[in-house]
């Protein structure tokens, strides 16, 4: 459990999946939406740096609404991490 972020992690047979979930309490249909799309946006770009065959559940916090996308991009990767689901990426030369 993050900040703002809830990760529940969970193995699966086929592929990466994410589930976002954005109670009504968060705020209007707008911020609800909107804190989705920044969830998708990170998993779409940092897919190649998690394990193979994981469901990733993401569960909104009230305080995830007055933070920015950079923070709540670090709260996510130290989740994660914390998982045992995200692989670092590799640094080419």
């Amino acid at each position: 459990m993050g900040q703002y972020t809830v990760l529940y992690a969970i193995s699966a047979e086929d592929e990466t999946k994410l589930g976002v979930s954005v109670s009504k309490s968060i705020g209007s249909a707008v911020v609800r939406n909107k804190i989705k799309r920044k969830y998708r946006e990170i998993f779409r770009l940092n897919r190649q740096n998690i394990v193979s065959n994981t469901y990733l559940i993401l569960k909104a916090k009230n305080k995830i609404t007055a933070v920015s996308y950079h923070e709540i991009e670090q709260d996510i990767f130290v989740l994660l991490k914390k998982a045992y689901v995200y692989k670092e990426p590799e640094v080419r030369r």
